[in-house]
């Protein structure tokens, strides 16, 4: 039955193509993990899981840079368009701090995990879509994560971090 419910999964995964404006995660420890584990010992925890601050042993700074380069497809009954390729560029930054002979870490990151910019034909949104989306839309979301966490014991933490964000959205 498992079996079966994974197979499913994976071809509804694959059938289902969607830009949006979610972005991929820049921290290459993140990445490499594909989200598969909740444990993360690099400063970027202080974003994904702030209780595993406490793995970390000395201070930490991370920066990362990814570029992304989208392409959108619309097929529909009566039209189809394609989006231009549009790149982007965007970046994160963590920094972890471990005070001496403390059970206590700080973090702080800067990420951006939502926003992107879609641009169709405009004579194409008019004629097809009578004017039910937008042409043009452009989200820009930049997230501040202090966060805090706490050794209890040598096998148990806790942490926690609060998103402060800021964004933009133009259509």
């Amino acid at each position: 039955m498992t079996k079966k419910i994974i197979f499913l999964m994976f071809i509804i995964s694959v059938a289902a193509y969607c830009q949006g404006y979610r972005n991929p995660p820049t921290s290459i420890r993140t990445l490499m993990d594909a989200g598969v584990t909740a444990v993360v010992d690099d400063a970027s925890a202080c974003v994904l899981n702030p209780a595993g601050l406490v793995l970390i042993q000395q201070n930490q700074f991370d920066a990362g840079i990814l570029g992304l380069f989208s392409e959108t497809k619309y097929s529909g009954l009566s039209a189809s368009s394609k989006k231009e390729n549009t790149s982007a560029v965007i970046g994160d930054l963590y920094f972890a701090l471990v005070p001496q002979k403390s059970n206590i870490r700080f973090g702080f990151g800067i990420t951006s995990p939502y926003g992107q910019k879609t641009e169709w034909n405009k004579s194409f949104t008019e004629t097809i879509w009578a004017y039910s989306v937008p042409y043009c839309g452009e989200m820009k979301f930049i997230t501040f994560t202090p966060s805090i966490a706490f050794a209890l014991n040598k096998h148990l933490s806790i942490g926690s971090g609060i998103d402060i964000h800021s964004s933009t959205i133009e259509t």
